[in-house]
């Protein structure tokens, strides 16, 4: 890691400028764009999210593949003029967003040699943020950029703390600023920026955990339709997306129709016409299909792929709906959830003959398949066994709640007056709803007898 002083970061932008063009984040009245700019004066560095992502710079919305001359059946290579770029001041976010669509188009399988020659003409400059009332970043596990950028600058108070991705970037620093290596103080500074920056999030957005599986599980339910009622079909979230990177091929011709360019422009799985093939028949007719086609990718199929959620919660297809469709009541969103399990729980045991065991040890602050996990929260209980799966559920959680917390464990602090275990870990969530909702569908009761052997 290295120092420099906020102050500096004007030359580095002029330096930036001598050999590149330098893109980076503007205000446009009360909005702000990735544009190209002439001097620092014109940066606006402390902006909270940008329209629309800076992937346009990489994949252009239409960009010409090749040029046609159908007289002569001839075909020419285009040769457009990549301008080598810096992009100056991408979040954390964004640069996540750009190492996703780099996985797809430079799969060594089926390299883009025009995504490749972008990106091989573009620096990356991030800059540490503050999250939006959208944005939820933290929650697909892309607050923080580990690669794919050159340098990135996180403001220590008066100083930024830059970390160095590539050796070009590092001497254009060197030779700009008064670059001295990093002291306690600033590691000191930086983690407190870390940990501002983690507690700024919006707590509303719950922390569903594997997402993949409820998909599946959930895949026919009429959240669907619900969600496919309010879509436009107007692809405008897939516009302003960092990471959508579905295309359509055309063939333009020129005036007299002899000759013409073959072009790549974007597309979205949202578009009516996108699942439709010769014939006339449409694989995903309805809006309710085309947006889980479009969530399950963002949420499942690439994540199967990739070992990574495509989404990076940004949150501009929550901002840019004209219709609020993605508008999500959180609070409402976790009911329904519990409410959910609850129903699909009960298509597991209606009519059949079932009995239930817990183990009530181990009691992880989250479930036992999060990626990150902690100690145990209260001492090991033992074992429960019932016939009724929520009288089951209540005891196992009476129990949990009637146990003391283990010291340096999550559940250790907060408001001492909460003897709800749970809730103090995960006070968005209310896992009552669940077990309320239960006894109501007729899956048992929460009254139970505890027989202690």
């Amino acid at each position: 890691y290295r120092v420099i002083d906020e102050t500096e970061a004007p030359a580095l932008v002029a330096a930036f400028m001598e050999r590149y063009e330098v893109v980076a984040p503007v205000k446009r009245g009360d909005k702000y764009v990735f544009s190209a700019v002439d001097s620092f004066d014109e940066i606006a560095l402390d902006y909270p999210t940008t329209i629309a992502s800076p992937k346009k710079y990489l994949l252009p919305a239409k960009e010409t593949l090749f040029e046609f001359d159908a007289a002569r059946n001839e075909v020419t290579d285009y040769a457009d003029e990549v301008r080598p770029r810096v992009l100056f001041g991408v979040h954390a976010c964004d640069i996540n967003g750009l190492q996703n669509l780099s996985s797809v188009f430079n799969d060594p399988r089926y390299p883009d040699p025009y995504y490749a020659a972008h990106a091989a003409a573009t620096l990356i400059v991030g800059v540490a943020c503050m999250p939006s009332a959208n944005c939820f970043c933290n929650l697909m596990d892309a607050e923080e950029a580990r690669a794919a950028y050159d340098l990135f600058l996180t403001n220590i108070g008066g100083r930024y703390l830059v970390s160095i991705g590539s050796v070009v970037a590092a001497n254009i620093l060197e030779a700009a600023c008064d670059v001295r290596e990093a002291t306690d103080e600033d590691r000191i500074a930086f983690r407190a920026a870390t940990r501002a920056r983690q507690e700024a999030f919006n707590r509303d957005i719950p922390d569903i955990q594997e997402i993949p599986m409820l998909m599946d599980a959930f895949h026919e339910d009429e959240f669907w339709e619900e969600l496919g009622g309010r879509c436009l079909s107007c692809n405008a979230c897939a516009n302003v997306c960092p990471t959508c990177y579905c295309f359509d091929i055309r063939d333009t011709l020129d005036p007299g129709a002899a000759t013409g360019r073959r072009e790549r422009v974007w597309d979205a799985c949202t578009s009516p016409q996108f699942a439709m093939v010769a014939g006339g028949h449409n694989f995903r007719p309805t809006p309710a299909s085309r947006v889980r086609h479009r969530m399950y990718h963002k949420l499942n199929g690439f994540l199967a792929k990739h070992d990574r959620n495509l989404c990076v919660g940004c949150g501009r297809c929550i901002a840019i709906c004209p219709r609020n469709a993605i508008q999500i009541d959180w609070d409402e969103t976790v009911t329904n959830l519990n409410r959910k399990i609850a129903e699909y729980s009960k298509a597991v045991v209606d009519g059949r003959p079932c009995f239930h065991i817990s183990l009530v040890i181990d009691v992880s602050p989250n479930c036992d398949c999060h990626a990150e996990n902690d100690v145990p929260i209260v001492p090991n209980v033992g074992m429960f066994a019932s016939f009724d799966p929520v009288a089951l559920d209540m005891a196992c959680v009476d129990a949990v709640n009637a146990q003391p917390v283990m010291r340096g464990s999550a559940a250790d602090g907060g408001d001492t007056h909460d003897h709800d275990h749970f809730h103090r870990i995960h006070p968005e969530t209310d896992w009552m709803s669940c077990l309320e909702h239960a006894e109501k569908i007729g899956i048992g009761t929460r009254a139970y007898e505890l027989i202690k052997i």
